[in-house]
C-alpha cells in the first residue's frame, strides 16, 4: 500500500506539474502574443505616420515644383520684356538721333532763310538810298521769304527767335 500511495502521489504530482507547465506555457504564450500585438500596433502606427509624412513632403515638393515652374515662366516673361525694352530704348535713341539731325537741318535752313532775308533788307536799304524802283520787288521777295520761314517753322513746330520776328515787323 505504501507503494500504491507513492505511485499515486507521484502520478498526482506529475499530473499537476504538467498542467502547471501547460498553464505557465499558455500564460507565457499569451504574454508573448500580447507583446507581439503591441509591437505590431506600434509598427502600423509608425508606418502610418511615416506614410503621412511622405505624403506631406510629396505635397510640399509638388508645390515647390509648381512655384519653380511659375518663377521660370515669370523669368522668361521678364527676359522678353527686358529684350523689348532694350529694343525700344535702342529705337528711341536712334529716333532721337534722327530728330536731332532733323532739328539741326531745320536750324540751318532757318539760318539760311534769315541770312537771305537780311541780305534782301540790306539790298532794300541800298535801293532806298539810291531811289531804285526795285524797292517794291525786294520788299515783295522779303515778305515772301518771311512767309516761307514762318510756314516752315509752323510745319516743324519751331518757335522763331524774337529777332527774326522784330525784323519782320520793321519791314
Amino acid at each position: 500500500m505504501l507503494g500504491s500511495l507513492i505511485i499515486g502521489f507521484a502520478i498526482h504530482f506529475l499530473w499537476v506539474n504538467k498542467k502547471g507547465e501547460e498553464t505557465a506555457l499558455k500564460t507565457t504564450l499569451a504574454k508573448k502574443e500580447k507583446e507581439a500585438d503591441q509591437w505590431r500596433l506600434k509598427y502600423y502606427d509608425l508606418e502610418e505616420s511615416k506614410l503621412k509624412e511622405v505624403e506631406l513632403l510629396s505635397e510640399k515638393i509638388r508645390q515647390w515644383e509648381e512655384k519653380e515652374e511659375m518663377q521660370a515662366i515669370e523669368i522668361e516673361e521678364l527676359s522678353l520684356l527686358n529684350q523689348q525694352l532694350l529694343l525700344k530704348q535702342k529705337n528711341a535713341s536712334t529716333q532721337q538721333n534722327i530728330y536731332a539731325q532733323e532739328i539741326e537741318t531745320n536750324k540751318q535752313y532757318i539760318l539760311r532763310l534769315e541770312t537771305e532775308l537780311t541780305e534782301l533788307r540790306s539790298n532794300n536799304n541800298v535801293a532806298a538810298e539810291t531811289g531804285n524802283s526795285n524797292e517794291d520787288i525786294s520788299s515783295l521777295v522779303a515778305h515772301t521769304l518771311r512767309q516761307e520761314l514762318l510756314k516752315f517753322a509752323q510745319q516743324n513746330n519751331l518757335v522763331l527767335n524774337e529777332s527774326a520776328e522784330q525784323n519782320g515787323k520793321q519791314e
